[in-house]
């Protein structure tokens, strides 16, 4: 960069239109190919991951600890003894993934201040971006600096919202938060006192919390409860004579499409099981008198975010230069929806934990939600064993609510982050990533990965090739839980084969919770399936995945050539960040490429790959935890 010149911040999907003397920052592209003087934040970010990721999680725990007055932040948020609302926040769960996607722009600007520190003074910063968030922090940070800038407000190209959504986002958050309160008591009152007898009165003394979907249709239709999550634990743990309790937090999919739908299942589930397995709904525990302490929840919490709103604002938040990107989350937690969420939570979980007879092991599907903490410190508060974290899937570098700053495992307070006495590992890559965190080591067990265990079961030759012809290849698409990640993924694809010579016979999985109109991408020619994966990977020549989906794993175990979506929308958030023998794309001539490659080499050494999971069917790890 020359001294003197103008530094462009790109922050559009199209192409930069200036002047070459100037100095181009692409916020949200990896390809810097075209651009004489141009740089890729995105590639930067990934270049110091290690750096940035620490730094994000240091100044979410020194917000935490903040002084409001004489009292930590945290401590002024205490909502039960020894419990602080701060994590149920969103910025403290830090869901970058789905609920709080601005958290990748606080990444970025770390990455552009460090470029910058190393660069030339320049006279001045434009900002071309339609985000206003981004643009009010590059503001401040210019000021601070002494450097003019100015920007270009580009129009919002979010997806349209029905009119009811528009006027609706309009209202005033605890006007929000009070019709999102009656919606969901209307909605999930056919779950009310569901299984509840059953409950009160099991035999078991282990319980799982987890959720509704994800399970088996063959056993369902016979009134059977078998999980895709637990594949078949419950099996081994019945055989045992070992009666079990089991608590869904109802989620929407194709098989449980209503609440009254997911009644009717679990009930048929007790009586199915009999003695041997208690189930219910968390909406089981609603009550006109649980509602009435979620009021009364909300009325102090509302209070608190007002007193201590002056010091968010304040140049003493540790945060303040990236405030703009986290105030939204802020009032959502304080004043809004997620405020009744997170406190429907907290009281269905103490009505739920306390009315269970002393259990001595509990199990939860992990992945560091916001409800997660809540039941960490009122099932010790019940007086029961101990609870075990259970991460069910893969553990994503870039995933922050897997990760905190190290000082939040050395408590300093009563009102410390709620943290499971064990958390169960699925593999070596889990493993490496807990402890790469800084994750306590003792705290860590190694079981066996249920969600995964099929794959040792899988057929795959010891040499895989090409089945189709030279001029045709078989492509597995798997879609992502977020419909925005598979659109683009899909988007792409169309973009390529229209320039490719190769015949593609196209194959689509979508995730279950995740409904796709492909009417939007008419230029693909597919079929979708919803056979099991391990069926799928086993028929394909290719498995061409979206940017975070965990089905990229079972590609990757299998042995099956992967091609997989990096979107420069978000962080690199692929299970698959940083192994060998993975192609990223991000655009149609990488991906055309990468199609092209994998067709003329298609010889992939096929073999367990046991890096990933623990896969011995027997489950003799999970038997071991359990005595």
């Amino acid at each position: 960069m020359i001294e003197g010149h103008k530094i462009i911040i790109w922050d559009c999907a199209n192409s930069p239109m200036a002047d070459w003397s100037d100095q181009i920052v692409l916020w949200r592209s990896y390809s810097e190919t075209g651009f004489p003087r141009a740089v890729s934040i995105p590639t930067l970010v990934e270049k110091n991951a290690n750096v940035f990721r620490d730094r994000y999680l240091s100044l979410i725990y020194d917000l935490g600890n903040s002084r409001v007055g004489k009292t930590k932040l945290l401590d002024s948020l205490q909502l039960r003894p020894g419990f602080s609302y701060w994590w149920m926040t969103l910025i403290a769960e830090k869901c970058n993934y789905a609920k709080s996607p601005l958290i990748n722009d606080a990444i970025r600007l770390f990455a552009f201040e460090e470029w910058v520190a190393n660069a030339p003074k320049a006279k001045s910063i434009k900002l071309v971006s339609a985000n206003q968030e981004l643009c009010e922090c590059l503001k401040n940070w210019c000021e601070t600096r002494k450097i003019q800038f100015e920007s270009r407000q580009l129009p919002i190209t979010a997806e349209p919202k029905t009119k009811f959504r528009r006027v609706f986002n309009r209202l005033p958050h605890t006007i929000q938060a009070g019709a999102s309160l009656l919606k969901y008591l209307i909605n999930r009152w056919p779950l009310r006192g569901v299984g509840l007898k059953n409950w009160r009165e099991t035999t078991g003394n282990i319980t799982f919390f987890t959720y509704s979907d994800n399970l088996t249709p063959s056993a369902l239709t016979k009134g059977k409860f078998e999980s895709h999550y637990w594949a078949h634990l419950p099996d081994v743990l019945n055989c045992k004579g070992q009666a079990t309790n089991w608590l869904h937090i109802y989620s929407k999919d194709s098989l449980l499409t209503s609440p009254k739908k997911a009644s009717l299942t679990f009930n048929k589930f007790n009586e199915v099981a009999g003695r041997k397995q208690s189930h219910v709904s968390l909406d089981t525990f609603i009550n006109l008198r649980l509602v009435f302490k979620v009021i009364v929840d909300f009325l102090r919490l509302f209070r608190t975010g007002v007193r201590v709103e002056s010091h968010i604002n304040s140049k003493k938040n540790p945060a303040s230069e990236i405030w703009p990107l986290l105030r939204s989350d802020w009032h959502a937690s304080l004043f809004g929806v997620s405020a009744i969420s997170n406190l429907l939570f907290l009281n269905l979980f103490e009505t739920a934990v306390k009315t269970l007879p002393i259990q001595q092991k509990g199990l939860y599907l992990q992945e560091n939600m916001v409800w997660e903490s809540a039941l960490n410190h009122i099932w010790k508060e019940a007086g029961h064993g101990s609870l075990i974290g259970v991460p069910h899937s893969t553990v994503l570098f870039w995933d922050l609510r897997y990760f905190h700053d190290p000082r939040s495992y050395n408590p300093s307070s009563s009102n410390h982050l709620p943290l499971p006495n064990y958390v169960a590992i699925n593999g070596s890559a889990a493993l490496n990533a807990y402890l790469d965190g800084g994750y306590p080591r003792e705290k860590l067990v190694q079981v066996e990965a249920l969600r995964y265990i099929k794959i040792a079961e899988a057929q795959r030759p010891r040499v895989w090739t090409c089945k189709s012809s030279n001029k045709s290849i078989k492509l597995l698409v798997l879609g992502d839980y977020l419909a925005s990640n598979t659109s683009t993924q899909l988007k792409l694809l169309e973009e390529a084969v229209h320039s490719i010579s190769l015949l593609i016979d196209i194959t689509f999985k979508p995730h279950p919770n995740c409904r796709i109109e492909l009417t939007h991408y008419p230029g693909l020619t597919l079929k979708i399936s919803m056979e099991p994966i391990e069926k799928l990977l086993a028929e394909c020549d290719i498995a061409y995945v979206s940017a975070s989906t965990s089905a990229a794993v079972d590609a990757y175990c299998m042995g099956v050539p992967i091609i997989s979506l990096r979107d420069a929308e978000a962080l690199n958030l692929s299970p698959l960040r940083g192994f060998e023998g993975v192609l990223f794309v991000d655009t149609p001539e990488t991906l055309e490429s990468a199609l092209s490659y994998l067709q003329a080499n298609p010889r992939v050494e096929y073999k367990l790959r046991q890096e990933f999971f623990n896969l011995d069917k027997k489950l003799p790890k999970w038997l071991k935890l359990f005595q």
